[in-house]
């Protein structure tokens, strides 16, 4: 099966790109079907890519199957060939839905690794109603980043949250101006439509908004991202 790597960028508060999310060829994080590839076949194609063309700072998506034993320790060893300098990655970005599989030890051991390894690891699917989303998990185990819907009902609360414990946060699916707006007041960083949509290699270094979602709206003393 052939997969396209794609990126998408995911910007600081004045729109300029911080990194980007690898956003292609991702499995279920419950299991793989036949028309989805394996976290390590995604790793694979990955690097081919690598051979021939610059990667982009970017955090990469993982199942939580592929944090568990053996299979954890050979993605970090096949990740550590594409971090380092300018360019590569720079993280992982697990799903917060699968920590409540019971497997809590073995994630939090996987992700002391990635630290030691130099990896940011950013926990997506926080939300205010998931046991998790009480934070103690994400301390604990040396959470760098969470990811939480900009539509969130409590966004401000949760972001604060996790903000006064050293842990960036970065405001996802940002499709609207009021979206927008309002995720500026707490996060540390704006994913979504909106700001940019997933792009094959090679990627912008500037984000571009999407013309058919509306113009980024700037703060107050800064120029929009044109």
């Amino acid at each position: 099966m052939q997969h396209l790597d794609k990126f998408q960028a995911v910007v600081t508060l004045n729109g300029s790109v911080a990194f980007y999310e690898h956003c292609s060829g991702v499995p279920r994080v419950w299991g793989k079907a036949d028309d989805h590839l394996s976290d390590l076949e995604v790793m694979q194609g990955l690097l081919r890519a690598a051979e021939c063309t610059p990667i982009p700072q970017c955090l990469i998506n993982i199942s939580l199957a592929s944090t568990l034993g053996y299979r954890g320790q050979r993605l970090l060893h096949m990740i550590r060939d594409l971090q380092g300098g300018e360019r590569g990655v720079i993280g992982l970005e697990i799903t917060e839905h699968g920590v409540h599989l019971g497997h809590t030890a073995d994630v939090g051991r996987f992700i002391r690794l990635a630290r030691d390894q130099g990896l940011a690891v950013a926990l997506d699917g926080v939300e205010s109603d998931h046991p998790f989303s009480h934070h103690s998990f994400a301390w604990r185990a040396g959470i760098t980043h969470v990811k939480i819907r900009a539509s969130e009902e409590d966004f401000a609360q949760l972001a604060g949250d996790f903000r006064d414990r050293g842990i960036k946060v970065i405001a996802k699916h940002v499709e609207h101006r009021d979206q927008l707006m309002r995720a500026r007041q707490s996060a540390d960083y704006l994913q979504g439509f909106l700001i940019a949509r997933p792009r094959p290699l090679p990627v912008s270094e500037r984000a571009q908004p999407d013309p058919a979602a509306g113009k980024i709206v700037p703060m107050p003393g800064q120029d929009a991202t044109t």
